[in-house]
């Protein structure tokens, strides 16, 4: 086999696997997300959503502000845990809810999310977005119409 038949096989087998993609999408993600440890973001982040774990380890500090950064894919709010070990990692809001149990996974989350309806309440015309996606919330909410039949009772609970 040449090197140019090798090179072509090489090539064909990461296209029909999207995996020069799927690569590139997990590499922008963690440089977007400023991982503090970038492999470990990375290898998460190509985990088949299945295989990522569904639980943490148990977070020192759970970062909260004003503004939120979002999911640079979903747009969703996103907030930063840092856990035991030192590492902080970005989480995106709908991985702190269980839908159904209907609650939230940090008191601190819960607390900011209450005061994010409080504002909402007392300033329905103001313009927001969704904070599970980029959509925009409807007047008085927090969420958009599409979240709210999917996680309102857990947001709004």
């Amino acid at each position: 086999m040449s090197a140019q038949t090798a090179a072509e096989e090489v090539s064909s087998y990461l296209e029909r696997h999207n995996v020069k993609r799927r690569v590139e999408d997990a590499i922008n993600a963690a440089v977007k997300a400023k991982a503090l440890n970038p492999l470990e973001f990375i290898a998460e982040e190509l985990k088949a959503p299945s295989e990522r774990s569904s639980r943490e380890p148990d977070p020192d500090i759970v970062h909260i502000a004003r503004s939120q950064p979002r999911d640079w894919r979903t747009g969703a709010i996103c907030f930063d845990i840092t856990y035991d070990d030192e590492v902080t990692r970005r989480v995106p809001i709908g991985r702190l809810m269980d839908l159904k149990d209907k609650t939230i996974e940090f008191d601190e989350v819960t607390n900011a999310i209450n005061d994010w309806i409080d504002v909402a309440n007392k300033h329905p015309y103001i313009r927001r977005h969704c904070i599970c996606c980029r959509s925009r919330a409807t007047p008085g909410k927090i969420l958009c119409k599409k979240c709210d039949t999917r996680v309102g009772e857990t947001v709004y609970a």
